[in-house]
């Protein structure tokens, strides 16, 4: 099984979401329905990827899907396709995807063709490749907000309207936390939740309702998080990092 993991931090192994991911791995890697893994991480900011021109010249007959630029993203695009599993990790950057995630995104355009469908009661162009039609992705991103709630509401939309069923989530709030000491039992209780995840998951329903039960818990009181937050600038600005 070839699983590709996207990571869009510039903090790299650092990065709070990419602790999750690794969890996530890790207990991929336990999963009884897992013969082999074949793991290729890719961290965005090392790569050289213009931002995608509009000019849909990948649709035309005689380009087959190939975009006209010439750089990373035609390897990365090959990676994609042969993936069977996909695991997005980034920090939210105003709600949204970061910058260097959403360039990739609007890249993957050649994926697909002009013609047109409806699918689960909505239009979508039709793939060019089968495969992504039934390949499951995760996306696993932190924040620094306490709650989800007029926070991740941009990237839920996005992930519904794209991949509907077929995609799972692990939002995890509260990130600053994970860089306090006195914290570190919390943080690695969430870390072995995210772990257990990934050793159930099903790759034909996704992560199991149990987990994500877990996973939509806070780490720690709203009240007290945002107290600290509030009073600790270097915290918010994760200067210990």
């Amino acid at each position: 099984m070839k699983v590709l993991m996207i990571n869009s931090s510039i903090k790299r192994n650092r990065s709070r979401s990419y602790k999750l991911a690794q969890a996530f791995i890790e207990g991929l890697c336990e999963n009884l329905s897992v013969k082999s893994i074949e793991i290729s991480n890719v961290w965005l900011y090392e790569q050289n990827i213009q931002d995608c021109k509009c000019c849909y010249c990948c649709w035309k007959p005689e380009h087959e899907g190939c975009c006209i630029i010439q750089d990373d993203m035609n390897e990365l695009l090959n990676k994609y396709i042969e993936a069977d599993l996909v695991i997005w990790s980034f920090p939210l950057i105003f709600f949204y995807f970061p910058a260097s995630m959403k360039k990739f995104i609007d890249r993957t355009l050649p994926l697909y063709m002009a013609q047109q469908k409806i699918e689960e009661g909505r239009y979508i162009h039709l793939r060019r490749y089968s495969k992504m039609a039934d390949r499951r992705e995760v996306f696993i991103s932190t924040c620094g907000f306490p709650v989800k709630v007029n926070n991740y509401e941009p990237v839920d939309e996005f992930i519904r309207i794209l991949y509907h069923n077929k995609a799972d989530k692990i939002f995890c709030t509260e990130g600053n936390i994970f860089e306090e000491k006195r914290f570190e039992k919390i943080v690695t209780h969430y870390l072995l939740a995210v772990k257990e995840a990934g050793r159930t998951y099903s790759f034909e329903n996704g992560i199991l309702e149990k987990s994500k039960r877990r996973l939509d818990q806070q780490m720690i009181v709203e009240s007290l998080y945002e107290k600290e937050a509030n009073s600790n600038i270097l915290w918010m600005l994760n200067q210990k990092e």
